[in-house]
Formats: structure tokens, C-alpha cells, sequence
């Protein structure tokens, strides 16, 4: 029996500025029983090292903490991809390094999906612009429950690309050998479209517990 409920993946590229901040989110979750993967592809600063100093403020986060490489600069697909061939949690969620996430996020979204035995359970967003402001984002709303086809029509038609403020159920992404297209672009959107052509159930939170910045 499986006892991670989630497993947090966060590729790296050159985000020696940012992984401390968002790092530090991450080991404040409330949530306790999480894994972090840490796939770093190829950084050319001090991203890693960076990490490591943060990763020693949080003792009790030691232990729960994987820190890969890539052998080669294999972009943000297979980055993402390698550190989920890794995970071993009940849902899978993915965190860009340059944003952060409030302390409640995975634990909110992890209890949602439970309680509605979904596939999918996402929350909503914030942009943080460097000016100070802040816009709200929220997925196409369709509740939570099992999908009926007109939902399913309506969320393929509006989806947008913001999976990191998701988790997913890692043996549903492995059934349907859901997956990051290897692509120059478009793979967070293509990955969306697959999830929600194959998606049975969503549990939807309107609160928003993640911060993309805006550079």
C-alpha cells in the first residue's frame, strides 16, 4: 500500500534567484505526509547548491527530499516527465521553481480529491506582477463530480495550461500513460487536453493557492 499521498515535482533551469522562495513554500506546506522531486536539468548557475542551503533550514523536509539531474539539457517536458517516473505518491502535483504556493495548497488539494475520489482536484491562481499587481485565474469552473459529456466538451473547448495548480491521481496518469509531449512548445496545453479527454472525475476549489510571477 502506497504511503505518500503526494508527490511534488519541480524541474530547475538556471532559478538560483527564485528556488529559495519557492522551495521555502514548499517545505511549509501543511500537508505532511509529501515527497519533493527536484529534477534539475543541467543548471549552469548555482540553482542547486542554492537549494541545498535552503533544503537545510527545514531538518523535518530532509529526509522527504530527492534532488536529480538530467544527463543532458532535455527542456521542461522530459524534465517534468523524469521526475514522475520517480513519483511515488497517491496524486502528483507539478511546481515551476521561479513561483511559489501558499502553506494550505497541497493539503486543500489533496483532501478535495479524496473526498470526490477524483482524477483531477484543482484550485484557482494569482499573477503577481512585478508592479505589485495581482490578477485572478481561475480554471473553467464545472464543479466537482463525475464529468458529464457536455462538461467535458465545454472543458476542452475553454481549458487553459495551468496544471501546476493541480494534483493528479498518479494511477490514472499511468493507465492512460498520461504524459508531457516531447515539443518546443505547447506540451503544457497538450497535456491538459489529454487528462481532460480521459478525465471521470474533477473536484474544483475556487480559492487561489498559487502564484505564478510574471517577469
Amino acid at each position: 500500500m502506497n504511503d505518500i499521498s503526494v508527490s511534488v515535482i519541480i524541474p530547475m533551469y538556471n532559478v538560483e534567484k527564485y528556488i529559495e522562495k519557492c522551495a521555502s513554500s514548499l517545505f511549509e506546506q501543511t500537508l505532511d505526509d509529501i515527497e519533493y522531486i527536484f529534477v534539475d536539468d543541467c543548471s549552469t548557475d548555482g540553482t542547486v547548491s542554492r537549494l541545498e542551503q535552503v533544503i537545510q533550514n527545514y531538518p523535518a523536509r530532509i529526509y522527504q527530499v530527492r534532488i536529480l539531474k538530467n544527463a543532458s539539457n532535455m527542456g521542461s517536458a522530459a524534465t517534468r516527465n523524469a521526475g514522475l517516473s520517480h513519483a511515488n505518491g497517491m496524486y502528483i502535483g507539478w511546481v515551476d521553481a521561479d513561483d511559489w504556493i501558499e502553506p494550505e495548497m497541497m493539503q486543500t488539494l489533496y483532501t478535495n480529491a479524496i473526498e470526490h475520489d477524483a482524477d483531477i482536484s484543482s484550485a484557482a491562481a494569482v499573477l503577481d506582477y512585478p508592479d505589485g499587481q495581482h490578477t485572478y485565474m481561475m480554471n473553467p469552473h464545472v464543479g466537482s463530480g463525475e464529468l458529464t459529456s457536455q462538461q467535458r466538451k465545454y472543458l476542452l473547448k475553454n481549458y487553459v495550461s495551468n496544471f501546476t495548480t493541480m494534483l493528479f491521481r498518479r494511477e490514472w496518469l499511468e493507465q492512460y500513460d498520461l504524459h508531457f509531449p516531447d515539443a518546443n512548445s505547447g506540451e503544457d496545453s497538450s497535456f491538459m487536453g489529454q487528462c481532460y479527454l480521459v478525465a471521470r472525475r474533477i473536484a474544483q476549489i475556487d480559492q487561489p493557492y498559487y502564484h505564478y510571477i510574471i517577469h
